[in-house]
């Protein structure tokens, strides 16, 4: 049985993309051990991959944090090399032919790459996206705490974009890149939708300034429609901050994947996870970009580009918010387009194709170790 190593974190979005690549490799039939913080335990093994925790950098997405924090504890937890010496002590021991690292975790990356072990870096955005995380000064400050990412990533062995063309602007890859489509969470089952719409909620489970400002702006405008909504906060925003209207369930944790088959609309803040995910589901989205840093304002602006959704700014008032809402439900261009655009996004079948160029390294390194024990 081959053995992979899976490094990776819970800062919202990320985390889908590499336990759906471990799901796939342990229905080929592969042992597959996910490296992480606690909160990822049970998330790992209701995918039947075994965890083992990570040690190193404590972060937590969900706090609420400065600027001035942010800047100083994202790149020291993305550079932590602690957490890679423990990952590559971690391999060692099971055995693993080859390690999936998140694309955040250059720290972690670095290590493993020192150490010799094969390594597939799974990227869970665009690569427009990447440039965005690595650039300006969080990447200045990731190279002050001795990690170049682009220096890493370009010594990995595959990197691999699990994303769409059409979600961003091309720009050069490294040698290493592929394009492999969105890793889904879900095969998309066709619905039939209520009646009465169905708007599903979701700005994040990351912490951002203005954050629960927004949502209560959402929701004073979902108040007034004709529809049912379904509003989760995650961990970032407290429930009880928040005042919902009669027409709606607020609750900390939503199943995305139950509710979206009956859906009419989703709302999100444009993280690439949600928005895939919507968009397979053949769903209109009305995009409200928390930060500007990341990669939400570009896919918000590549989704109303293919005329799958509107896009406001967070600070937008509950009047225009409600007004958008109006055009996602009532003009069926909306849902067509989005249709449209999903449909590529499935046929693209990232999960299949990431899990290939996996065991594509696996064979490549035990080619290499036979080849250095004839000699």
């Amino acid at each position: 049985m081959s053995t992979a190593l899976i490094v990776t974190t819970d800062m919202g979005g990320n985390l889908p993309p590499l336990l759906g690549v471990g799901a796939e490799l342990v229905a080929r039939g592969w042992d597959v051990v996910v490296h992480a913080d606690d909160r990822v335990r049970s998330r790992a093994q209701a995918h039947g991959l075994r965890f083992e925790q990570a040690a190193g950098v404590a972060y937590d997405a969900a706090e609420d944090r400065t600027l001035l924090q942010a800047l100083r504890d994202i790149p020291a937890f993305w550079a932590d090399r602690a957490r890679g010496r423990d990952a590559v002590a971690l391999a060692r021991r099971i055995g693993a032919e080859v390690a999936v690292v998140d694309v955040l975790l250059v720290g972690a990356l670095a290590e493993l790459e020192a150490a010799g072990i094969r390594t597939v870096v799974v990227v869970h955005s665009t690569w427009e996206g990447v440039r965005s995380w690595f650039g300006g000064p969080i990447g200045a400050l990731l190279k002050v705490r001795g990690v170049d990412p682009a220096r890493t990533l370009a010594a990995a062995d595959r990197v691999l974009v699990a994303s769409s063309p059409r979600l961003g602007r091309p720009f050069p890859m490294p040698a290493n890149a592929l394009v492999i489509g969105p890793v889904l969470q879900e095969v998309p089952t066709p619905a039939a939708r209520p009646a009465r719409p169905l708007a599903l909620v979701s700005l994040s489970t990351v912490a951002f300034p203005g954050q629960r400002e927004a949502f209560q702006r959402v929701l004073d405008a979902a108040a007034a429609l004709p529809a049912d909504v379904r509003a989760g906060t995650g961990r970032a925003v407290p429930a009880e901050a928040l005042r919902p209207g009669a027409n709606t369930t607020l609750e900390p944790l939503v199943d995305h994947g139950a509710l979206m088959p009956s859906a009419s609309v989703v709302v999100t803040h444009g993280g690439h996870a949600t928005t895939v995910r919507a968009l397979a589901h053949g769903l209109p989205l009305l995009l409200v970009p928390m930060h500007p840093m990341m990669d939400q304002p570009r896919i918000a602006k590549a989704v109303v580009a293919a005329g799958a959704g509107l896009a406001v700014p967070k600070s937008a008032s509950a009047d225009r918010i409600r007004e958008a809402l109006r055009r996602l439900l009532g003009e069926p261009a909306f849902a067509e387009a989005a249709g449209r655009l999903g449909a590529e996004l499935v046929a693209a079948d990232g999960r299949r194709r990431a899990a290939d160029e996996v065991e594509r390294v696996a064979r490549t390194a035990a080619a290499r170790t036979e080849r250095r024990a004839a000699s």
